[in-house]
């Protein structure tokens, strides 16, 4: 892991993100790979959130629970994405950044369907009555119109690079593109 993490380094180490005023929009991408951690099971989930054209924020964390479904992985993974989406969008607001004034409600991505229709519809089962309460803040975003959740083919959600590993080649390169980083 340490060997790919310094050829990474290497590989990118002229590229810087690049932004511009075109993008205004505060878009995020989610992504959870379901039982990622081969010693106690527990999930990976990242997001991306994009700004001005590149990347603004990101991270990459282990789940504190074990999730028992793919399901209930990506829609703890969007949680943990919208809470962060609520706090940039308040201090964005907050510093008074006129661009973002506007938008309304913020837009989240996410690839698995099952977890946007737990978020949006409020499926609530006997499959899906044991999630703990926090993540069901997620639920009161959607109802009161404060997140837009909205599905996106995996091959087009950016949160993927922090979930999975990927070869170097196109993918990479177009992966680096979108981020907004530049040579």
């Amino acid at each position: 892991a340490a060997i790919r993490c310094w050829k990474y380094v290497k590989y990118t180490k002229h590229y810087k993100l690049t932004y511009s005023t075109f993008n205004t929009t505060l878009q995020f991408w989610s992504d959870t790979d379901w039982a990622g951690d081969k010693t106690d099971r527990k999930s990976i989930g990242g997001f991306i959130g994009m700004l001005f054209g590149a990347a603004v924020i990101w991270k990459c964390k282990k789940q504190s629970v074990v999730a028992l479904s793919t399901a209930e992985a990506e829609f703890m993974g969007l949680c943990m994405a919208a809470m962060e989406l609520i706090w940039l969008d308040m201090m964005l607001r907050e510093l008074e950044v006129k661009p973002l004034m506007q938008h309304h409600p913020l837009t989240l991505f996410g690839d698995n369907q099952a977890s946007l229709k737990m978020a949006q519809e409020g499926a609530d089962t006997t499959r899906t009555k044991h999630i703990d309460i926090k993540y069901h803040f997620l639920k009161d975003l959607v109802r009161t119109n404060r997140v837009n959740i909205t599905y996106v083919d995996t091959k087009f959600n950016l949160a993927d690079l922090l979930t999975k590993a990927k070869p170097k080649g196109p993918h990479m390169e177009d992966t680096i593109r979108v981020l907004g980083m530049k040579k």
